[in-house]
């Protein structure tokens, strides 16, 4: 039996936690979060926060110091990319360039973190299908001073919506012919959309529009009274015959139209054209999915079957739960009770995840690799201007090579450098004997690669150059990008078609010349 862990979901109204492991549930709670302790989805008062969680966790005597946090928010960055197969160290280098596209800010303020989705052929390319996540530092450094107020180790921290993305995995498991689901959490002051392809997140979307909004409205206050809010919103509130007008349910209904719209545009987008493919089935989950008339308004909305998670039946999963357990509130945290331990997404710190070996492994690894990076600069060469002279070091590389299998077990392709060294020499005496005219914008580009990237060709057409390259490291075509973007000359510059081609990566450089340049 694994061993039991605290699942902790901190809301803008409630707090919840779930006591057990992957094949039972213990005990669980939820109380209202403390006013002003969450904003914006990120902890605001951890001191409000550890009085509340300790004291749930002394009234149902839980002395268990393992915990796992859930989180949630706008701020978080979910991508869902494609990369060519290649190593583990290489994989982690690929995907942290892939959401570095996408960050509002330097990645050095992210955790990031990835699971692979699967492994499968796009356009005769074998790729990995991955899901990489970046989180704020600060906004995880907040749950991590929470436990250690509380004297927990934490385990894991993941976002909602993958952790709700495991709840659902039974349902594909006993109906073989699902393709996809949707999932509608209708919390307090936000609503989280989710598409489950296959059994894997495949997008989710967060709307700033909870029940919270609409209980205001309709005349009830959830955040003092949340047994009347019940009585007087979710009781009498007719989601069917509402009008989208002026009055107060008018507004409501507005409310609700809107979600509907995010969820058609997510929908939308999940088609990718193929209007062939749709959902196969909507679960909702949260307060919202307690108001009259939605399950019926849903289905008209977008076309698919929509229902309450009514059991934990419904859902097959192999877990015992105690009385009185609703899934409805719980899936967040139920998710992280079945996460994979060893592969699953977690955004702790590097230093958290790694056991000591395993961080000496990592060093030594490193040494080695830097130590390769080292050679390959000492004996590669550029077409720009840089020679190697390999016919009287061609016996010593190959000694130094033939003594460094290790590093050729990293992936340090000495020996097929080595080999195109005189294609390369080739190449540079050929720009430099006048045969080929090549301008300052071009030239100048050797200043913005790093050392171990080589240019194997350059191609003039309608007034931009496409330079052919290769490189050992693809966290080299990363850097290049970086040091290209943040430049005033090459900023439009583009970089494309990165392939793995013989445990090195081939990619092109597309930059804009002047119409006048030619080749000659």
């Amino acid at each position: 039996m694994s061993k039991d862990i605290i699942s902790i979901d901190i809301g803008n109204k409630y707090t919840k936690i779930i006591v057990g492991n992957t094949t039972r549930i213990l005990s669980f709670d939820r109380e209202l979060t403390p006013q002003g302790s969450v904003y914006e989805d990120g902890l605001y008062d951890i001191n409000s926060l550890g009085a509340l969680i300790k004291s749930m966790l002394t009234k149902r005597n839980i002395y268990i110091k393992d915990a796992c946090f859930v989180i949630r928010g706008r701020d978080i960055v979910i991508r869902h990319v494609e990369v060519p197969l290649m190593t583990i160290d290489k994989l982690d280098a690929a995907v942290v360039w892939e959401i570095t596209q996408h960050l509002p800010e330097l990645a050095s303020d992210y955790y990031i973190d990835y699971q692979i989705v699967n492994r499968t052929t796009v356009k005769s390319d074998k790729v990995y299908k991955a899901m990489v996540v970046a989180a704020p530092k600060k906004k995880i450094d907040k749950y991590l001073q929470l436990a250690s107020l509380l004297d927990l180790k934490v385990k894991a921290i993941d976002v909602a919506a993958n952790s709700i993305s495991r709840v659902f995995a039974g349902v594909y498991h006993f109906n073989k012919n699902l393709e996809s689901i949707g999932i509608l959490d209708i919390g307090a002051v936000s609503t989280s959309i989710s598409i489950l392809d296959k059994g894997s997140l495949f997008i989710e979307r967060e709307i700033p529009i909870g029940i919270s909004q609409m209980a205001e409205s309709f005349g009830s206050n959830f955040t003092n009274d949340p047994d009347k809010y019940h009585e007087n919103f979710i009781t009498k509130f007719n989601l069917l015959n509402a009008q989208a007008d002026n009055s107060a349910q008018g507004k409501i209904k507005a409310m609700f139209d809107n979600l509907m719209e995010v969820l058609q545009k997510v929908t939308s987008f999940y088609r990718g054209g193929n209007y062939e493919k749709k959902l196969d089935h909507v679960f909702l989950l949260g307060a919202g999915c307690e108001v009259y008339g939605i399950e019926k308004y849903v289905k008209e909305s977008i076309g698919a079957e929509a229902r309450s998670l009514m059991s934990m039946d419904e859902l097959y999963l192999k877990i015992q739960v105690p009385y009185g357990f609703d899934a409805r509130f719980y899936s967040n945290c139920l998710g992280m009770l079945l996460r994979d331990k060893t592969h699953g997404l977690n955004l702790l710190p590097e230093k958290m995840k790694k056991s000591k070996a395993q961080m000496q492994t990592t060093r030594k690894i490193t040494t080695l690799a830097i130590t390769a990076s080292l050679l390959v600069v000492a004996i590669s060469a550029s077409i720009f201007g840089y020679y190697v002279l390999v016919n009287n070091e061609n016996n010593e590389l190959e000694r130094k090579i033939a003594s460094m299998s290790v590093v050729q077990k990293e992936n340090i392709s000495l020996n097929k450098e080595l080999a195109e060294y005189t294609n390369y020499n080739n190449m540079a005496n050929t720009l430099t004997s006048g045969k080929v005219i090549v301008s300052d914008k071009v030239y100048n580009l050797k200043d913005y690669k790093p050392d171990d990237v080589l240019f194997q060709s350059v191609v003039y057409n309608n007034g931009n150059y496409t330079i052919s390259a290769i490189t050992p490291n693809y966290e080299s075509i990363s850097a290049m990008t970086a040091m290209l973007q943040m430049s005033n000359e090459y900023r439009n510059s583009k970089i494309k078609d990165v392939k793995l081609i013989d445990q090195n990566y081939t990619f092109t450089i597309v930059i804009r010349g002047e119409q006048n340049e030619k080749s000659i």
